[in-house]
Order: structure tokens, then C-alpha cells, then sequence
């Protein structure tokens, strides 16, 4: 039948993959003011990966890409900290008023600075995919109730970020750690 083909952005038509995807998850990727430019497809899967192995996989989330200016602005209106970061993570489970009217339940909102991870990853030899994929994952634990203010949650935290990747890679590179809070 001609027309009834679901449309995404600039009115192509959505692949099987993408139409289930929109469907049965929430994932909004917006890029704020990022200086860099991302696959978005591959951070979706991405996304897709990380809520699967947290079993969370019908819950949305928020992954929003911006510069080093504006999560610094964030971090000090929401935190208190004057500095930049790579990576914010805002829970908004359990929040009744704003799950009701959503098709799924919202998981929280993940901030990463593109210009950040973009360092950290020529600092710490791998690629800016590797990086944003920490990154997100990093988030996202935050989001169901990790911590990594303390050595031993920090460790816990880091191990099960490493269990995540080897999800999405088959060998994740052992440069790969999110640093002090």
C-alpha cells in the first residue's frame, strides 16, 4: 500500500528496525550547541544495549551532546561545581506526574560533553566512539542507583561498565575508565 510507510526525519521511510525501535522505546538524542558531530543510529543502539543489560529495556531516556561551555553551565546550576565534566546524569524514575503521560517509563536525562569525551579519548588512546559509549553507560548507571563517590561502588561501578561494553564490544579496551568525580 503507497503512503502508509512510517516517515522519520526529512521524510524518509524507517527501516523494520528503526519502526519497532520508535515504537517500543523512548530514546531522545539531541545535540545541543556539541562541536562535534555523532552517529546517532549507533549511539541509539548503543542506548538500546546498555537499558537491555540493566533490564530496564522498555524504559526512555534522554541522551543530550553538548560542549564543554554548556555542561559546565549545568554543573554549576544543578551541582554547584564552576567546572566542565564529561558526563551529568538526572534520575526521573519514580517521578508519577511525568511517567503518566509518557508512552514509557522515563529513566533520566544523560548529558555528555562531545569535546570532553573527545580529549579523554586521545588521552587515554582509544576512539571517541569508545569514549562516548563509557560515557553514556556511565549515566546511565548513575541513573538506576550507582554510585561512584566511594573506592569500593566506584570499583563495582567501573566493573559493570566493563560487563556493559563486552555487550557492544567484543573486547573492550582496557583504557577505558571514567575518572574521579
Amino acid at each position: 500500500m503507497k503512503g502508509t510507510a512510517r516517515r522519520g526525519r526529512g521524510g524518509r521511510p524507517l527501516k523494520g528496525s528503526e519502526h519497532a525501535l520508535r515504537r517500543s522505546h523512548r530514546i531522545e538524542i539531541g545535540d545541543t550547541h556539541a562541536p562535534l558531530k555523532v552517529e546517532r543510529p549507533r549511539l541509539r543502539r548503543t542506548v538500546m544495549t546498555i537499558l537491555k543489560s540493566l533490564g530496564r529495556p522498555r524504559h526512555g531516556v534522554s541522551l543530550t551532546l553538548v560542549g564543554d561551555r554548556t555542561i559546565r553551565r549545568l554543573n554549576h546550576r544543578y551541582l554547584g561545581k564552576s567546572l566542565a565534566t564529561d558526563v551529568l546524569a538526572f534520575s526521573m524514575e519514580g517521578s508519577p506526574s511525568l511517567s503518566a503521560s509518557l508512552p514509557a517509563p522515563l529513566l533520566g536525562e544523560v548529558i555528555v560533553s562531545v569535546e570532553t569525551a573527545k580529549r579523554q579519548a586521545r588521552e587515554h588512546g582509544h576512539s571517541l566512539h569508545e569514549e562516548l559509549d563509557l560515557l553514556i553507560t556511565h549515566g546511565l548507571l548513575h541513573l538506576v542507583g550507582y554510585d561512584d563517590q566511594d573506592p569500593l561502588e566506584a570499583r563495582l561501578m567501573h566493573e559493570r561498565e566493563m560487563a556493559i561494553l563486552g555487550r557492544i564490544y567484543a573486547r573492550p579496551s582496557p583504557s577505558l575508565r571514567v575518572g574521579p568525580a
